[in-house]
């Protein structure tokens, strides 16, 4: 009865680590809504368990705002950022900004924060990669990015949106903020690469962990109370980040490129 009580929404939930985690969470009796980007897949993972679900497509900033305006959740016990994807290095949004940068990193601090306007969000656990640790942020307008590889690119949008949430954790107290590098999964993350993301998927494939333990650990760590308040854990024990994450100068200067990057698309962030 307890785990009914506990309302739990999970982003990148139509497939990998996400779809698990619904499973898992679904399984334990938790009151879960799962969130993701295409309809054929969440109505595979949703419709089997009788739930409903929500469609949101993070490279589309508009569709972020419109689909967090349309919800009504007035306590959220989790919600789990786990959506995010490899993305080439020269790709870019309709909203003109690099790709990498916005699905990782904008798209799901915005939408925390129009959430966090409307709902009592309790805690937020972020899906992270542990190679944002071999990045720097060290340019800071985030409108003219230093193109990187797509595996540098993704890694740096990483590091921002986890030393972002920090921020967003020390104007709002009462939220836990953590994040979370599931381990190294067989997943959709490369999809957007075409042939080479499915051969590489392929050859890569006996040496990554199932979808399924990503979902384990994922759900091992909603179902934790005493988790550490900007904790970031490596698979489901407390592990060591970014140097950067204590940087609060960083963490403020940050914060100001992600209100002026928003500025820049006429969308005002100044009270969330």
């Amino acid at each position: 009865m307890e785990n009914k009580n506990k309302r739990i929404l999970i982003t990148g939930a139509s497939s990998g680590t996400g779809a698990e985690t619904i499973k898992i969470l679904h399984q334990s009796q938790y009151n879960v809504l799962p969130i993701g980007h295409s309809e054929s897949k969440m109505r595979k993972v949703a419709e089997p368990l009788g739930l409903t679900y929500k469609l949101i497509d993070f490279s589309d900033l508009n569709n972020v705002i419109e689909v967090a305006n349309s919800m009504s959740e007035p306590i959220i016990d989790v919600l789990a950022l786990n959506a995010g994807g490899i993305f080439g290095s020269k790709d870019f949004t309709k909203n003109g900004i690099e790709t990498n940068l916005q699905v990782n990193a904008i798209a799901p601090l915005l939408f925390l924060l129009l959430l966090h306007q409307k709902s009592r969000i309790k805690n937020v656990i972020l899906t992270t990669s542990d190679t944002h640790k071999y990045e720097t942020v060290s340019q800071l307008d985030l409108t003219q990015l230093k193109p990187l590889s797509s595996h540098r690119s993704y890694a740096r949008s990483k590091l921002i949106i986890s030393v972002l949430l920090r921020e967003f954790g020390r104007r709002n107290p009462q939220v836990k903020v953590v994040d979370f590098h599931p381990g190294i999964i067989v997943s959709d993350l490369g999809r957007h690469w075409g042939m080479t993301g499915r051969v590489l998927k392929f050859l890569t494939k006996p040496f990554l962990d199932a979808p399924v333990k990503g979902g384990e650990r994922l759900a091992e760590l909603i179902g934790k109370n005493d988790l550490v308040n900007n904790g970031y854990y490596f698979k489901t024990k407390l592990s060591k980040g970014s140097k950067e994450f204590d940087n609060l100068i960083l963490g403020k200067l940050l914060w100001q490129a992600f209100e002026h990057l928003l500025a820049s698309k006429n969308i005002n962030i100044q009270n969330l």
